[in-house]
């Protein structure tokens, strides 16, 4: 029997997912006022957006990321904005091009959101947006709808700022790849919004309360893995054991985001708490593996 790290903050995932009548909301607006945590890399720019990361690998020792900033004095009159720099990964002479694309929610009609030129934009990395077909999970890009650069921006009545603008034939979601620009107040006719369940893990230990936490792994391949761990409901649903689909704790082998996670389906904890919206709580979980010993150390 082999004792070995468990890399939590790569390991564990939750899932939350439930299901709602979606909801027409016209006009919608996406105004960058809640705080978005950049330092996730799969941050959601508002309830019902998605995040396509893009990930470089360039010196085989990655992942490198895409960088955002979130400001609460840059946005339009002194509010909130979110900032893209450069759809680069890694250093400036090794790096690589990405693709990062914020996804939107299911819209239609005219889009429209406010841009402004980030002042480290430069003519071999111009400030630009463009904007994509994503299918309807918002996880695949599909073809670029139109690419906006500085001079495409159009000049409006807020000092400082421009708009760009694009008209949707019917309801779907677009992705949104951005390099140096400050992005405000987006909006489009209407969305199709679902009330949406996430769920968060804030702090993971050891049954004990001690960190780092090890795993023991068999000779035949097998683990068990004893944590505590302490969620929170940050969704807009409330959560019930046994009723919510998907209420429940998952391991992952990997590091990275989105589809190059390996979730293993038969290592499954349904969280055994209710969690009403807002509320925390700390629960004690077993998850027990039947990989062939190749599992991430």
């Amino acid at each position: 029997m082999r004792k070995i790290r468990l890399l939590l903050t790569m390991l564990l995932a939750v899932t939350a997912l439930g299901r709602a009548a979606a909801e027409t909301v016209s006009p919608y607006v996406a105004d960058f006022e809640n705080p978005i945590n950049t330092a996730v890399r799969d941050f959601a720019v508002a309830s019902n957006w998605r995040h396509i990361v893009g990930i470089g690998n360039y010196d085989g020792n990655g992942p490198y990321y895409m960088s955002y900033s979130y400001s609460y004095s840059d946005g339009i009159d002194g509010s909130h904005t979110l900032v893209a720099y450069k759809q680069y990964a890694g250093d400036y002479e090794g790096g690589e091009v990405v693709e990062d694309v914020l996804v939107t929610p299911v819209i239609s009609g005219e889009v429209t959101m406010f841009v402004k030129v980030s002042g480290l934009a430069s003519t071999s990395y111009p400030s630009f947006v463009e904007f994509y077909n994503v299918d309807q999970n918002g996880t695949t890009l599909g073809e670029q709808i139109h690419r906006f650069t500085a001079t495409e921006y159009v000049e409006s009545e807020i000092e400082g700022w421009s708009t760009i603008t694009i008209n949707l034939d019917s309801p779907k979601r677009i992705g949104i790849r951005a390099q140096y620009v400050y992005m405000d107040n987006f909006s489009a006719t209407s969305a199709e919004l679902v009330k949406e369940a996430k769920l968060t893990i804030s702090n993971v230990t050891s049954p004990t309360g001690s960190t780092p936490v090890y795993y023991s792994q068999k000779e035949d391949g097998t683990v068990d893995i004893n944590v505590k761990v302490k969620l929170k409901n940050e969704g807009e649903v409330d959560l019930v054991a046994g009723e919510t689909e998907n209420y429940s704790l998952s391991l992952v082998k990997g590091a990275y985001y989105g589809s190059n996670n390996t979730v293993y389906d038969n290592v499954k904890f349904d969280i055994p708490v209710d969690l009403a919206i807002g509320e925390e709580a700390e629960v004690e979980a077993v998850l027990i593996s039947a990989q062939d010993g190749s599992m991430s150390r």
